[in-house]
């Protein structure tokens, strides 16, 4: 799952507790399923939970744990059956002024390389929060989610001035949310390859906030951004202590999320980049085993098996031990 989704869903109100005990139980089973590479099973039992309930204990999950469908299907890469669920799921009444929803829509599209979909969902998403705004008085005063939100989805959205200016003034109105806005807006630069001695900076706050507060958690989601500006700025210049540092925070943020699809695809990413060949099929490998329910894992196959060719030929020999990589996907 998307680091900056994780942490939307958990500003967004992941439920505290289940009214659905029995869709619950099924999720757990789809879990299960998709870890035992069953698919269609999976699908079933998933739908199943749905059938019982579609509250939104079950959609989302108890706040942070990611055992909703939404932190189910995302851990697996499922992003067809996710969006398939969503598409209608987003025509209730009561689910449509969720914008949970279509965060989760939204980055399941751009997963699927449906960018242009991607960002029409996020529009959809910026009026629902800009509506709540004009009908609810105070309505970004008493929701600090929603703030932090926004900057988020009017970037997703293609508004990118505008969500440069939501990510200033959210920094303002919520002093306490200043790291995740920082690490939010520095990841969001990074992906679109722009202003990039920016996204370093903010990046490097959100990691010094996090450090200060002795908070690992957190730390390795903030690490994950800063080394992803790192490999970016590789890509565009070169230089080598970049690729290092970018491996390093990568690392370090796999040690507490070995089982995120997106932290071991950085992994992956930026091994390869740094000539550590036997170390990116050893990522790209445990990628595929992550996202085995999603349509596109077979590129991460096929760059595996091009890897591999090339270990074969004796090139790019090099290689440190990564630890939790090689373990099972349940810690």
């Amino acid at each position: 799952m998307s680091l900056l989704l994780l942490l939307s869903l958990i500003f967004l109100g992941g439920c505290s507790h289940s009214n659905s005990p029995a869709a619950l139980d099924e999720l757990q089973e789809a879990d299960r399923q998709y870890d035992l590479g069953q698919i269609v099973q999976a699908q079933n039992w998933t739908r199943k939970a749905i059938a019982l309930s579609d509250e939104d204990e079950v959609l989302q999950g108890d706040e942070g744990a990611g055992n909703g469908v939404i932190g189910i299907l995302m851990a697996h890469g499922d992003y067809a059956l996710l969006c398939q669920i969503l598409s209608t799921e987003i025509k209730k009444p009561e689910k449509a002024s969720n914008p949970a929803y279509y965060e989760a829509y939204g980055e399941a599209l751009k997963h699927m390389g449906q960018s242009d979909q991607a960002r029409a969902i996020y529009g959809q998403g910026v009026e629902v929060l800009r509506k709540k705004d004009s009908n609810t008085t105070g309505f970004f005063n008493n929701s600090d989610s929603n703030l932090v939100s926004l900057a988020d989805f009017e970037w997703n959205a293609g508004n990118i001035d505008q969500s440069v200016l939501d990510f200033e003034t959210a920094r303002k109105k919520l002093p306490d949310s200043a790291a995740t806005l920082y690490n939010n807006q520095a990841y969001l630069e990074a992906e679109g390859s722009v202003r990039l001695p920016e996204a370093l900076s903010f990046a490097q706050k959100a990691v010094s906030s996090a450090t200060n507060a002795n908070d690992p958690t957190t730390l390795a989601m903030y690490l994950d951004t800063r080394g992803w500006v790192f490999y970016k700025m590789f890509l565009a210049s070169g230089d080598k202590s970049q690729i290092s540092a970018s491996v390093s925070d990568f690392e370090s943020a796999v040690s507490n999320y070995p089982a995120d699809p997106d932290v071991c695809y950085h992994l992956a990413k930026a091994y390869e980049a740094a000539g550590r060949i036997d170390d990116a099929v050893i990522a790209y490998s445990r990628l595929v085993n992550l996202v085995i329910a999603d349509p596109l894992a077979k590129k991460d196959l096929d760059r595996v098996a091009a890897l591999s060719a090339r270990l074969n030929t004796g090139a790019n020999k090099t290689s440190v031990p990564i630890g939790n990589l090689t373990a099972s996907k349940k810690q």
